[in-house]
């Protein structure tokens, strides 16, 4: 592995407003025409950053231009390298770049990271299948060679979609921002090029809609919240009646409604939530392993409708959905203390509400 340093940008940060706690979140952009490639950061010292992870970035151009941004800041400071690296990175297995960023007259950052050169043709692969291997290896560098085929490949629309999961099995295990980021690009990219009749299309929306909600969870921006609920409408609106898999996504499209209505606090959030909740419960069976946690989710939704609008009959309903979940889930299940818990809850709440001694009785025994 070789070591080389270059690039000197522009910034109009000084050396003294480098050491700012603000600047912790600082990552590297690498501006392409087709769409910008983050790296995530982790700040070693005041003027120093190097890259998060040891993924190696998979470079497809003779030059970069990079920018490094701040989500408080914006962007703080640009540079390029003008270095052939496709021939300078050829024969290597990947190469660490210390770019230094400097301000009118002093070193301003000093960020590292790697870069490789992609060792693998996506145009002899003949299916998916040959391909699966390295796209598990390396994501990021699956996903950038990707974006450079043509759009009427055979396998681009369904290899983006097969990248979209791994960087999200991946954001599973890292939480890394830059895999959940990358996943939701490469399934937007996907679904843009499949037709309105594509068969792929209720699962590539599925999985996009799933990505959009990881990332609510770990982000807490309202936009994915609503970018997850558009794409499960459109599921939704595909999904015969008779499909096995209705309830699951009615019941989850209804829990993304919750989370929605927990952020904006628009009732009708929480009675959509509630009505596609219900007709979850509806459509599975009794003896369904997913009745339990559903009826357990749909008593949490009465429970917040309860805490909006103080109606009794809320949090009556509540209390006998969590009780039925209760009752249905065995002895030594992993979920039982967290139902037995929110049916406490619910509980102590109507006692809040009303001041009937039994509910407090129970709300201690549970």
């Amino acid at each position: 592995m070789s070591d080389n340093t270059g690039v000197t940008g522009s910034t109009n940060l000084r050396m003294q407003e480098a050491s700012r706690p603000e600047l912790n979140d600082l990552k590297l952009v690498i501006v392409e025409a087709l769409g910008n490639f983050p790296i995530e950061l982790t700040r070693v010292s005041e003027t120093v950053w190097k890259q998060l992870n040891d993924d190696p970035v998979p470079v497809l151009s003779t030059g970069l231009v990079l920018v490094a941004t701040s989500e408080r800041h914006g962007d703080v400071s640009s540079g390029h390298i003008e270095e052939d690296l496709i021939e300078s990175l050829k024969g290597q297995e990947n190469t660490e770049w210390n770019l230094e960023l400097r301000g009118e007259n002093s070193l301003v950052l000093l960020i590292s990271f790697k870069l490789c050169h992609p060792t693998w043709d996506l145009t002899e692969a003949e299916s998916l299948d040959e391909l699966e291997e390295q796209v598990f290896a390396n994501p990021m560098m699956a996903l950038r060679l990707f974006q450079l085929l043509q759009d009427d490949h055979p396998n681009k629309a369904n290899g983006l979609n097969m990248i979209g999961d791994k960087l999200q099995e991946k954001f599973d295990i890292t939480q890394d921002r830059a895999d959940i980021d990358a996943s939701i690009i490469a399934y937007e990219q996907a679904l843009k090029l499949l037709p309105p009749e594509d068969v792929s299309l209720i699962s590539f929306l599925h999985d996009t809609g799933l990505a959009y909600d990881k990332r609510f969870s770990r982000l807490g921006d309202i936009a994915d919240i609503n970018n997850a609920i558009y794409k499960w409408e459109g599921v939704l609106a595909m999904l015969l009646k008779s499909e096995p898999d209705l309830p699951a996504i009615l019941n989850n499209l209804g829990c993304l409604f919750r989370k929605q209505f927990e952020q904006a606090g628009s009732l009708d959030d929480i009675v959509e939530s509630i009505k596609l909740q219900q007709r979850a419960v509806e459509l599975t069976p009794e003896r369904h392993a997913d009745l339990p946690s559903r009826l357990n989710s749909l008593g949490i939704s009465f429970m917040c409708q309860f805490e909006r609008t103080g109606d009794v009959d809320d949090i009556a309903q509540s209390i006998q959905l969590k009780q039925r979940a209760v009752d249905l889930t065995p002895d030594g299940h992993k979920d039982l203390p967290s139902r037995l818990n929110n049916l406490g809850n619910s509980f102590h709440s109507r006692f809040e509400q009303t001041g009937n001694l039994d509910d407090l009785a129970e709300s201690i025994q549970l």
